[in-house]
């Protein structure tokens, strides 16, 4: 017998957003799975109308799951009775944490992907709390400082040499993640609050170790890496380019 992804299977997207879930959509567009998807239009209006996607299945948009509205199940249950659904995929982090919640419902409805706990996702997710974990666990880590009032860096209270990095608790994708030499720039860009909150207290200072930027992806089951990618960054006239 063939392993479970071998066979052509209909697969059912849990899309947060269409960034997110293209990617994973191609994936499984290469391997020649049939492609369902379901989520919010608002934030998914060019997944909606593209050939990677058998059939996108819109949600109300008073239902999302970042909020992690337990009413998307019936529309779930819905989509996969029509499909044949043979497994439930996240596409983005947030759809991780809706099946985390919900995993006991869901898979009565369909097989999913294996996710962690609501608590690793939140220890883990939240980049202070896992530099704590990484502490604790004595595993190599940078440097690291909660500011948490704009005082502290005039009170020298920072335990951090210059140059540093500011970097938002639970932003992704590099958001608000920046450079700083001096206080002075430091203080300047923490007093003006940004327009998308990413630069609002509490806020991680982290100290800048020169290094080549790297990303290691890795998939585990019971402690068993299974699957990884490693990726870098290059710049290419001016824009960088994962590779």
């Amino acid at each position: 017998m063939l392993p479970f992804f071998q066979e052509k299977k209909n697969v059912l997207v849990l899309a947060t957003n269409t960034d997110d879930a293209s990617i994973l959509l191609w994936c499984l567009y290469e391997a020649h799975h049939k492609r369902f998807a379901i989520g919010n239009l608002s934030k998914n209006q060019d997944l909606a109308y593209s050939p990677l996607c058998t059939k996108f299945y819109p949600i109300p948009e008073n239902y999302t799951f970042e909020e992690r509205s337990v009413e998307i199940i019936e529309l779930i249950h819905h989509v996969v009775k029509e499909n044949q659904i043979d497994i439930i995929i996240p596409s983005g982090f947030d759809s991780i944490k809706y099946i985390s919640q919900y995993k006991s419902k869901l898979s009565e409805i369909a097989k999913i992907i294996a996710v962690p706990s609501l608590n690793t996702i939140d220890v883990l997710g939240n980049k202070y709390t896992f530099s704590v974990f990484c502490k604790h666990n004595d595993i190599p880590h940078p440097k690291t400082f909660l500011l948490k009032e704009l005082n502290e860096i005039k009170n020298k209270a920072i335990k951090i040499d210059f140059p540093l990095l500011t970097k938002p608790l639970n932003m992704t994708g590099g958001t608000g993640i920046y450079k700083f030499n001096d206080e002075a720039k430091l203080y300047e860009y923490l007093s003006r609050e940004r327009t998308d909150r990413s630069n609002a207290l509490p806020i991680l200072l982290q100290e800048v170790i020169p290094c080549e930027d790297i990303d290691f992806n890795g998939f585990t089951i019971n402690g068993r890496l299974k699957a990884w990618t490693i990726q870098r960054f290059i710049e290419i006239s001016g824009n960088k380019i994962c590779i």
